[in-house]
């Protein structure tokens, strides 16, 4: 798959693959004007989407429901040099009463996510679940 990009001026990029299309920005620290998300954003976003993923397509093979899935991320930055995440804490909700063994193939499921198992070593990496709220 290739993915193209075009620098647009005052810190923002165009990418692009096929039909889908994304400017990307830097947070005003950084002299961006933060218009859209940024690069560190965007790896936390596809971090917690795979683990979503992954989740979902387990669920659908063993036939559990996890319709009306939300979570939030939260991403922490070092801040000595060179800067890099720090943290990626992640939370996955699940709105059902789930048994012990559909939950473990469900969280067995979310560290089997390759943005996942791609980050640093030292990136605090944590998934908490919440069923059933």
């Amino acid at each position: 798959m290739r993915i193209d990009g075009h620098y647009l001026g005052d810190l923002k990029n165009r990418v692009s693959q096929g039909d889908h299309e994304l400017v990307i920005d830097l947070p005003k620290e950084y002299g961006g004007t933060n218009d859209s998300f940024s690069p560190t954003d965007l790896v936390a976003i596809g971090l917690a989407t795979c683990v979503v993923a992954m989740i979902t397509t387990t669920a659908k093979s063993f036939s559990t429901n996890v319709d009306g899935m939300s979570w939030f991320i939260d991403k922490e930055m070092t801040t000595d040099q060179p800067i890099r995440f720090a943290s990626l804490k992640l939370t996955i909700q699940i709105p059902h009463d789930l048994s012990e063994k559909e939950r473990k193939r469900i969280e067995t499921a979310a560290h089997r996510c390759p943005v996942h198992n791609s980050l640093a070593d030292d990136t605090d990496k944590e998934i908490t679940f919440i069923y059933g709220e």
